[in-house]
This record gives structure tokens, sequence and C-alpha cells, in this order.
């Protein structure tokens, strides 16, 4: 079984995604960083997404700041959270 990437990790595959050409391959590899755990990752891959002009993820974008928002633990919500300022920012640019 192969080990879980860190969040560094993840962090760096989205540069080199993006060092790449292809747009398809932007928009998949996007798509799951905007359903991944971290907000970190979350926040970069909407400022990518943002900075291509990728319109096709708002729905992602949408949908990651709605589980942000909406956690189980509201006492666990963290108002300042990367994430949660980076994914209306993605939304509007």
């Amino acid at each position: 079984m192969a080990a879980r990437k860190s969040v560094e990790e993840k962090l760096d595959a989205l540069d080199e995604l993006m060092a790449g050409s292809d747009p398809v391959e932007h928009v998949a590899g996007l798509t799951v960083a905007l359903r991944d755990k971290s907000s970190r990752v979350i926040a970069k891959a909407a400022r990518l997404a943002a900075e291509r002009f990728h319109y096709d993820l708002a729905p992602e974008l949408v949908a990651a700041f709605g589980r942000l928002c909406l956690a189980d633990k509201p006492a666990k919500v963290d108002p300042s959270c990367l994430a949660k300022n980076a994914l209306p920012r993605a939304l509007v640019e």
C-alpha cells in the first residue's frame, strides 16, 4: 500500500502539474486538490484555478467552500482559514 502524501508533497505536486501545458490535466489535478482535506492544498488549488482562468471549476470551488463552512464541528471552524479566503476570491477573479 502506498504511503499518503504529505501536505508539502501535495503542494509541490500542484506546482509540477501547473508547469505542464495541458489544461485538461490542470482541471483534473485541481479538482482532486479542491476535494482535499487540507485547507492549504485547497487554497493553493483555488489560487491556481483563478490564475489560469479555469471557470469550469466554479462548481468545485463552491463545493469546497461549503464543505469548509458547514463542518460537522462548528466550534472548530476557522474563520481565518486560508482556503475560506482563497475560494471566494477565486470565484470573482
